[in-house]
């Protein structure tokens, strides 16, 4: 699904670690043929808290960050948002098709854990976008990174909120 997409590209993922996973995503971003738009977590005491992933997946947040995963992909054109309690999983491509999930995208999750997942068409897909797009705008408060010095990356807040009616 990553790879077909030609447009638009909406990723939730709780964390991403996956070395194939982000190649795709890296060279699409590099073509810069296909936005792509990514829900993610970025609080590292949840990123590196055995209790949220699985042995196997916190032992790759080890060797490969998903923090850094996160700024490669935003440094190449992906639009990065970020929200504390960012859980969901899910994959819309092209506003068509969407995958909506209980794997991480993590090496563990998509080769070694047992994971469940439906594929959604029409109606569905819709409604996943329309959420994904209000959370995206207004219930992300990370929206933006700035560098400042060699090795230090902040990221710029905003105190917007979903509303119960979106």
């Amino acid at each position: 699904m990553i790879e077909e997409a030609s447009s638009v590209l909406k990723i939730c993922s709780f964390i991403i670690t996956d070395q194939d996973i982000f190649d795709v995503l890296l060279e699409k971003a590099k073509a810069g043929k296909t936005a792509i738009f990514i829900l993610t977590q970025l609080d590292q005491s949840k990123l590196f808290a055995s209790s949220l992933l699985t042995e196997e997946e916190f032992l790759e947040t080890q060797s490969r960050r998903h923090t850094d995963v996160i700024k490669t992909l935003y440094g190449d054109g992906v639009h990065v948002r970020a929200a504390e309690t960012a859980h969901a999983k899910f994959i819309i491509a092209d506003r068509t098709a969407a995958l909506l999930m209980s794997a991480n995208l993590t090496t563990p999750s998509m080769t070694i854990n047992t994971e469940s997942a439906f594929i959604l068409k029409g109606d569905e897909v819709k409604a996943l976008d329309l959420l994904f797009d209000v959370i995206f705008q207004k219930g992300a408060p990370y929206k933006k990174y700035l560098t400042a010095g060699k090795n230090k990356q902040y990221i710029v807040q905003s105190q917007e909120g979903v509303e119960g009616k979106w």
